[in-house]
């Protein structure tokens, strides 16, 4: 099959499909040895341009889930009734994603790309394939193109398509979705046809929504942390990542407190460089060193620092100096120069982002400053973590790591439970793992959790399975230690 082949079979497919929901047909013609095909310019973007606009998984407002949601019906809605024109020309489109949909500024939507199309009556060309979807697929002509125009869907809400790559029946796809869906006031509606199109039984969603109000109590928690370290230990040699000095010595630290195989170790003297990074680094590694130098404990020093080396020296203050009139200096300085308010919540800007996260937004800062509190026994941050804290309650991230991902955001949540003994904190670290689990496969026997922005299992502190573990550990330190001061906690139930 030539590719002028496959243009002349567009050229076909589209002047029988006539314009309505595809561009209209204006002419071809043969230059040089060379076929070419005019089509009209729709004025628009393709999908996958506007997953940001359409991510299911954004925290809003109730006003905002409405206006949503009916966004939602009404595009969708015309993607299935524009398939449903095609299929009625007897055209099966095959090659269906968010790069060959075009969404016009009238939301009116347009299929496009028809190379692969094919008629009915007739065998296709070529077969296609997708990385929304999975590889095989037993539906066969209208319905085959129905059930990819869900995954397609599927990849524009959600990342629980990041699990084809690991699980290419798709089934754990469609779970995870149906789920995010009940937990997100997904339509009603749209859900229900997508369980009819995916021939999901009735109780298959009531097994859904029981298993989302089950949740995971204290038991079923050390359960996944022990599968988590089971995997760990007996894992080969786990290589020190980081893009930064202070990132791999977290990872060294990390992997070296567990006992597990290194590829290689760090000391002071692999540490080369004098720029900030380097001495923090050499800071964080070396124990019996216990004194910053001397222009590191100006304020004019760290006055025009980037917030992830304030963050550094604020945990090198917490562990190490406990020089108190400089880390409150420091906490003045972020939230003066570092801080940027969203519907009254405070968050870190890092360049024009806010970020919840732990090495560079409000993860790590709360939980600084938790344990500055505890330490020196004072109640004068208590208020602003509260606010930085509700920058930290939403249970969904694109990421599952714990340097800019949930398990950050879950470890968030466990110290904000630890320090101020209210449930909703424990509850949504409990979401978080739940969902940090979403992403989990079997492989060898091993329980392993993946990052659906990897496209490869990480063993990393910073960006991989060590540092989830690490998440899971300390929320169940934190829960038997306020657990031990309640009498009337005889057991922990946990409820999403």
């Amino acid at each position: 099959i030539t590719s002028m082949e496959l243009l002349k079979n567009e050229t076909k497919i589209i002047k029988k499909l006539s314009g309505s929901v595809t561009p209209n047909y204006i002419d071809d013609f043969y230059l040089e040895d060379n076929y070419y095909l005019v089509e009209e310019f729709i004025e628009g973007k393709t999908l996958n341009t506007l997953k940001t606009d359409f991510n299911l998984l954004l925290k809003r407002t109730p006003s905002e889930i409405t206006t949503f949601n009916n966004k939602l019906k009404q595009i969708i809605s015309k993607l299935f009734k524009s398939l449903e024109y095609i299929h009625d020309h007897g055209v099966i489109v095959d090659d269906i994603s968010c790069s060959n949909i075009i969404l016009t500024p009238e939301n009116k939507v347009y299929f496009i790309d028809f190379e692969t199309a094919y008629l009915k009556n007739e065998n296709p060309l070529i077969a296609t394939t997708n990385s929304c979807y999975p590889k095989t697929i037993y539906a066969k002509f209208e319905h085959k193109d129905i059930v990819k125009l869900w995954y397609c869907i599927i990849n524009l809400l959600t990342n629980a398509s990041s699990l084809l790559k690991f699980d290419q029946t798709g089934t754990e796809t469609l779970k995870l979705f149906t789920k995010i869906c009940l937990e997100m006031n997904f339509p009603l509606q749209l859900l229900n046809k997508f369980m009819k199109d995916f021939k999901l039984e009735r109780n298959n969603q009531i097994f859904f929504i029981n298993f989302i109000k089950l949740g995971m109590d204290l038991e079923k928690l050390i359960y996944k942390r022990d599968q988590l370290l089971n995997t760990l230990v007996t894992s080969s040699t786990i290589s020190i990542e980081g893009k930064s000095w202070c990132e791999k010595v977290d990872n060294y630290l990390a992997i070296n407190q567990l006992g597990l195989n290194l590829s290689e170790k760090i000391t002071k003297r692999d540490i080369q460089g004098s720029d900030l990074d380097s001495q923090l680094a050499k800071i964080l590694l070396d124990e019996s060193q216990e004194n910053l130098s001397d222009d590191m404990l100006s304020e004019d020093f760290f006055k025009d620092l980037e917030y992830e080396e304030k963050y550094r020296l604020l945990t090198i203050l917490n562990s190490k100096q406990k020089k108190t009139n400089l880390f409150r200096k420091l906490v003045k300085s972020i939230i003066s120069n570092n801080i940027k308010y969203e519907k009254d919540v405070p968050y870190l800007i890092i360049e024009d982002y806010l970020s919840p996260y732990l090495v560079n937004g409000n993860s790590g800062l709360i939980i600084e400053l938790i344990k500055f509190s505890i330490s020196e026994q004072t109640t004068e941050y208590d208020d602003f973590i509260k606010k930085l804290g509700k920058g930290v309650e939403h249970p969904y991230a694109k990421s599952t790591s714990l340097y800019n991902g949930l398990a950050g955001l879950g470890l968030a949540n466990a110290w904000l439970y630890h320090y101020f003994d209210k449930i909703h904190y424990l509850e949504t670290s409990i979401n978080i793992v739940n969902h940090i689990c979403d992403y989990s496969i079997e492989k060898n026997g091993k329980f392993i959790l993946i990052d659906p922005i990897c496209d490869e299992i990480k063993y990393s502190y910073s960006h991989g399975m060590l540092g989830q573990f690490y998440f899971f550990e300390t929320l169940i330190s934190l829960i038997s230690k306020v657990q031990n001061t309640d009498k009337n906690y005889e057991k922990i139930h946990l409820t999403i």
